[in-house]
């Protein structure tokens, strides 16, 4: 799973933008999954990297949304802040 968020993540500063919904979209289902003691260095550097795109207005504001809820997630302990219902 590692190397599907770093290919999502891309090379360039300012990445496809489908590849970072594709990642918030990732992150939200199996993050809490992956996020454990033995990744805490890989999973620090892709909310760091989410962090720096968050503030990147070269992407959508529906992007940088994603991104931060994404983020907000984590810091929540992977707790949605609403059921969803469905």
């Amino acid at each position: 799973m590692h190397e599907c968020i770093k290919k999502l993540f891309g090379q360039q500063q300012t990445p496809v933008e489908q590849d970072i919904e594709a990642l918030c979209k990732l992150i939200s289902t199996i993050g809490e999954m992956i996020d454990h003691p033995k990744a805490k260095e890989y999973m620090d550097a892709y909310f760091e990297r989410m962090k720096s795109l968050s503030n990147n207005m070269k992407l959508y504001s529906s992007v940088r949304f994603m991104l931060n809820d994404a983020i907000d997630l984590r810091k929540n302990k992977w707790q949605q802040r609403r059921k969803v219902e469905g």
